[in-house]
């Protein structure tokens, strides 16, 4: 294996264009305001060390993740939903702080990847 170019950390973001994340706020950023923030932020912080993408579950595609579409589409997983590695990070919620943090872990457990502070 080569360890000059390791696999990136995958990371999904699923939520709904026109629902805004803090559910009791009027004003505040839509659920695809805020993923399309993080994408840029998690670019700048992990360039290819990160393959991050947002589904709006109202008009993309989820076949690719069948063991929670049924469970989304039925309103079972609260959006914003997150996957890290294809493990649900904080259902119902949006931290970009928990979502660097633990993307970091992900980095660190890898063989040859010296942990940063930053």
């Amino acid at each position: 294996m080569d360890n000059s170019s390791p696999r990136p950390v995958d990371v999904v973001m699923f939520g709904a264009p026109h629902v805004r994340a803090c559910s009791g706020c009027q004003t505040g950023r839509t659920m695809e305001e805020m993923a399309i923030a993080l994408g840029h932020r998690l670019r700048q912080l992990f360039r290819v060390l990160v393959n991050y993408r947002y589904i709006d579950v109202s008009r993309d595609d989820l076949t690719d993740f069948p063991e929670i579409a049924p469970q989304i589409k039925q309103g079972q997983l609260s959006l914003p939903l997150t996957l890290i590695n294809g493990k649900i990070v904080m259902p119902g919620m949006f931290s970009p702080t928990v979502i660097t943090y633990r993307i970091k872990q992900e980095l660190s457990n890898r063989p040859g990847m010296a942990r940063r502070s930053d």
